[in-house]
C-alpha cells in the first residue's frame, strides 16, 4: 500500500479475470457484460467487505476503457463528480492482452496544485507516484484520495510501436442513489 497524506491506494491481484480478457479481446461486447458482472458483483464487494467499507453492495457501476497501444492514454484528473459518493473508495481493475507483464505501463499518482502535507515518495520525472499495473492487478483509490491528488495514464507517444500491451481497465464507483421520479401531469 502506497501511504500520501490526505489519502491512500491499495493494490491488490486477481487471477480468476484474464482469461476472459483474451476472450473479450476475440468475441466483443457478450463477454464484457460477464467481466462487468464478476468483478461488480463478486470481487469489489468483497473486497470492500475485506477491507471495512461501508454498504459494499452499493458498488453498481462500472466504467471500461481499453487503451490499444502507448499511443492512448488518459490525461490527469480526479473521480470527484458530484454524483460519485464522497470520500467512497475506488475500484480499478488492470488486465494485459495475453497476460503479458513485461509490456505493462506505469499508473501515475500526483498530488494537486493545493498541498496539504509532504511529497514523500515522489518521483521527480513525473511529479508523482508510479505504480506499475500488471495483468489482474487492483487498485483501490479511497480517503481523500481524489480530493487531494490526480492520477492519470500518460500517453507515451514517441516509443517503439508495440512495447506496451494493449490494456482494458475497468473501474468500479458507487454513486449516489438516484432520486425517485415524479410524475408528470
Amino acid at each position: 500500500m502506497a501511504a500520501l497524506s490526505g489519502g491512500f491506494c491499495q493494490c491488490g491481484h486477481l487471477s480468476g479475470f484474464v482469461n476472459w480478457v483474451t476472450a473479450f479481446a476475440a468475441n466483443g461486447t457478450v463477454l464484457a457484460e460477464r467481466v462487468f458482472l464478476n468483478i461488480n458483483n463478486h470481487a469489489t464487494q468483497a473486497f470492500a467487505a475485506q477491507l471495512g467499507i461501508p454498504h459494499p453492495n452499493e458498488y453498481d457501476s462500472v466504467h471500461g476503457n481499453f487503451y490499444p497501444d502507448e499511443g492512448a492514454g488518459v490525461a490527469a484528473h480526479a473521480d470527484d463528480e458530484p454524483q460519485l459518493i464522497p470520500g467512497a473508495p475506488i475500484f480499478s481493475y488492470t488486465f494485459l492482452k495475453g497476460d503479458d507483464n513485461t509490456r505493462a505501463r506505469e499508473f501515475v499518482i500526483k498530488r494537486k496544485a493545493h498541498p496539504t502535507g509532504g511529497v514523500e515518495n515522489i518521483d521527480a520525472t513525473t511529479g508523482g507516484i508510479k505504480v506499475r499495473l500488471e495483468s489482474g492487478d487492483l487498485l483501490v483509490m479511497a480517503g481523500d484520495m481524489q480530493a487531494d491528488f490526480t492520477h492519470e495514464l500518460p500517453k507515451l507517444a514517441g516509443q517503439p510501436e508495440g512495447l506496451y500491451a494493449p490494456r482494458l481497465n475497468f473501474t468500479v464507483r458507487r454513486f449516489v442513489p438516484a432520486l425517485p421520479s415524479r410524475d408528470r401531469v
